[in-house]
């Protein structure tokens, strides 16, 4: 029996005020467009959020425990969609009362705490859990980190925090030979299970803007072609595909309930939720991923924030910052600068887009990395000459 787990992932980062300048240091002007955030945060509400909930509810009406998902949404955006759109928590609670929706563990704030500080990325993961438990009353046995970052080092940490599992990427460059659709381990683990992300499908997913039969017929196919070479099959999104990425008209949300059709149809296959798949498959072998991945770029690596020297000298300013903002115990303090670690403010630095195949930048207004950088570079001279 091969286990189908979609996954969708959300988060709504805090918009950066465009126009910081250095003349603007230590007069106590806002870090973040409060006014855009609002109006963002409504936009994706309206367009993606109640309209794709409410048909996730539908085909959960319609196939009962037949059919299950996953979320990945961070700490950031069940903030901002409480301040401004709570009706939007209470249409994923009302999916997660249907028993057959798993949240997923991650950074609190979408940042790359995982490869610059340990102790930030343990405390940004046990503040998303008490989130999640706090909103769905689930405790999260599964771990998927920003972007689906992920390397050897990060695995003892993951395990040793209680999870089963952790979400990554199907890289080439790990897998070689091998393929995505079987369960596996880090070398550096003892029992802590890889659910790979199956590249194909999922780009195939991200970058049709056809979701007709034919496409129906091309997915279908695909996915029979695992029977006999793999147990599992991973697809990891973007919720903003419905209505953000992708209008109606292209007909994506005729995809689920077609493919939930085609599924239930086939003897070998069944949907699972990633913690249902750690407990009923084992590792069919352990994998070496020395050199950080992630789910972005060509090279599926972290090039994507850290390929400039603008980059790295802003990551290396904001985390130099650490041991001051705590030690403060000021919590608007050590709150901002939490939001400004957020993964798009280093993705809009970046000098190789957009001819590498990175995503679609929502939340950018700067008019070029350069100009992203200088203004980064003075909130973060602001914030350094208030701790």
């Amino acid at each position: 029996m091969i286990s189908v787990s979609t996954t969708f992932q959300i988060d709504i980062p805090y918009i950066l005020e465009q126009n910081f300048n250095f003349l603007d240091i230590g007069m106590n002007k806002s870090y973040f467009q409060e006014d855009k955030i609002r109006e963002r945060v409504l936009f994706l509400a309206n367009n993606c959020y109640l309209p794709a909930n409410n048909h996730l509810l539908s085909l959960f009406d319609e196939y009962k425990d037949r059919f299950k998902i996953s979320f990945v949404i961070t700490g950031t955006a069940l903030e901002l969609l409480e301040m401004y759109a709570p009706q939007v928590i209470q249409s994923f609670k009302d999916l997660s009362d249907k028993g057959t929706v798993e949240f997923i563990a991650t950074t609190y704030y979408d940042s790359l705490a995982s490869i610059f500080s340990e102790n930030e990325f343990k405390q940004q993961i046990k503040l998303h859990k008490e989130a999640i438990k706090s909103h769905f009353n689930q405790s999260p046995t599964i771990f998927q980190n920003c972007e689906l970052i992920f390397n050897n080092d990060m695995s003892k940490i993951i395990e040793d925090m209680g999870f089963k599992g952790v979400i990554t990427e199907g890289a080439k460059q790990i897998l070689g030979w091998r393929t995505p659709n079987f369960i596996y381990m880090p070398t550096s683990s003892k029992k802590l299970k890889l659910l790979l992300n199956n590249e194909l499908l999922t780009d195939s997913l991200k970058y049709t803007n056809d979701y007709s039969n034919n496409y129906i017929d091309y997915f279908s196919n695909e996915i029979n072609a695992i029977i006999g070479k793999g147990e599992v099959l991973n697809i990891n999104i973007d919720y903003h595909i419905y209505g953000i990425y992708k209008n109606s008209q292209t007909g994506i949300y005729n995809f689920l309930p077609l493919i939930i059709k085609e599924i239930s149809k086939k003897k070998d296959f069944k949907f699972s939720t990633p913690s249902e798949i750690c407990d009923n498959y084992q590792a069919m072998a352990k994998l070496d991923i020395p050199h950080t991945i992630s789910a972005i770029s060509k090279e599926k690596d972290i090039s994507p924030w850290i390929s400039n020297s603008m980059q790295e000298a802003c990551l290396e300013f904001l985390y130099s910052m650490e041991k001051k903002c705590l030690k403060t115990n000021d919590s608007s303090i050590i709150n901002t600068w939490r939001r400004l670690q957020n993964c798009e403010n280093l993705l809009n630095i970046c000098t190789k887009w957009p001819s590498d195949g990175l995503p679609f930048k929502l939340h950018s207004y700067a008019s070029s990395p350069e100009m992203a950088y200088i203004n980064f570079c003075n909130i973060l001279n602001d914030l350094n000459t208030k701790i």
